[in-house]
């Protein structure tokens, strides 16, 4: 099940390495991260939560970005309350 902020989360990543004019194997180089992760990412594989912070951080280093830009804080549920009875 794909969630609301998903597709912002692949939209950030590739846009983001389009900005840097970067391949998918460059930024992989240089960010240490493995080709596919990126793709899978960016494809919907994957969601980017699903990496270590630490590879996020590589990425936004590598693409000049801040690591929150890539790894938002996805939305908490919706808090629900029980009605008080009579």
């Amino acid at each position: 099940m794909q969630l609301p902020g998903e597709l912002c989360y692949r939209m950030e990543l590739r846009t983001a390495r389009r900005l840097a004019r970067l391949t998918q194997q460059q930024l992989a180089d240089r960010a240490g991260v493995d080709t596919s992760a990126i793709s899978r990412v960016e494809n919907g594989e994957r969601d980017i939560h699903s990496m270590s912070y630490d590879s996020v951080v590589r990425l936004a280093r590598a693409l000049g970005v801040e690591a929150e830009e890539l790894w938002p804080v996805p939305p908490l549920p919706a808090v629900t309350h029980p009605t008080e009875g009579p």
